[in-house]
């Protein structure tokens, strides 16, 4: 996407988010964001939400952290400029703002594609590789752990122990303080279920049984909460409990 806002620029139209087309008052769709420019593939289907600002200016940081290696390359994929300068700002403002963890969502994709690589694997393990240089400046970081999709056939969690067994990442995997043992969430969507045999392999984690898997996801009932689920985003409600106020904008509109 961030690519995507570059080459709207490139083009002569107007860089805009999903709140500036509902701000438009219906002068603008959601059309005009990539896919009137033949950029939603580009932007692998995905919109900004609001305009990041990750530098004290007017100008939107449209910032992304993707950065092939020597194993992971897909061909016509550009590297992310100024990765560092970013997850150095990430980790400022995070800790500013009083964040102790972060969770990186990566719970649309299971399995290894060239896909996966870049809207998941690489930034997780670039997002890894320049906090603990941080660290070993003396910075402080947040701590990471992942939300991890785990369904029958899923592989790409074991690219996600590898990074929590890097000892070089050691203090930079997010501990549970109850057990002090590390922490991934695991998508529990009814209509895609986690498979208990994967759940059990990361918990295991090659039988040294330091990882604890935690159910999340999202708009589910309090009974929910109370047998330990956890819940990237819960819906408002009005005082009778029932009717929801959030609403969520769809790119298929």
């Amino acid at each position: 996407a961030a690519d995507a806002m570059v080459s709207v620029e490139t083009m002569g139209g107007a860089q805009l988010t999903v709140e500036d087309v509902i701000q438009s008052n219906g002068s603008f769709v959601l059309a005009d964001i990539f896919q009137n420019y033949g950029l939603s593939g580009t932007a692998d289907n995905f919109l900004y939400q609001a305009a990041p600002a990750l530098t004290n200016t007017s100008t939107p940081d449209y910032y992304c952290i993707y950065r092939s290696d020597a194993e992971y390359h897909p061909a016509g994929v550009s590297d992310c400029l100024n990765i560092e300068s970013t997850l150095t700002t990430h980790s400022q403002k995070l800790l500013n703002a009083g964040v102790d963890f972060i969770t990186f969502d990566c719970s649309n994709l299971a399995t290894m594609s060239d896909q996966a690589v870049v809207i998941q694997l690489r930034p997780l393990q670039v997002l890894f590789e320049e906090w603990a240089k941080l660290r070993q400046q003396g910075q402080n970081t947040p701590t990471i752990t992942v939300f991890a999709a785990v369904p029958s056939g899923a592989t790409l969690y074991q690219n996600y122990l590898e990074l929590y067994n890097n000892a070089s990442y050691a203090d930079l995997v997010m501990k549970d303080p109850a057990t002090n043992k590390m922490v991934m969430f695991i998508v529990e969507n009814p209509t895609i279920p986690a498979d208990p045999n994967i759940v059990a392999a990361i918990e295991s984690n090659n039988g040294l049984n330091n990882v604890v898997a935690v159910p999340m996801w999202a708009e589910f009932s309090p009974s929910l909460y109370q047998q330990g689920y956890w819940g990237f985003f819960s819906p408002c409600t009005v005082n009778n409990g029932q009717t929801y106020t959030t609403s969520v904008a769809e790119a298929n509109s």
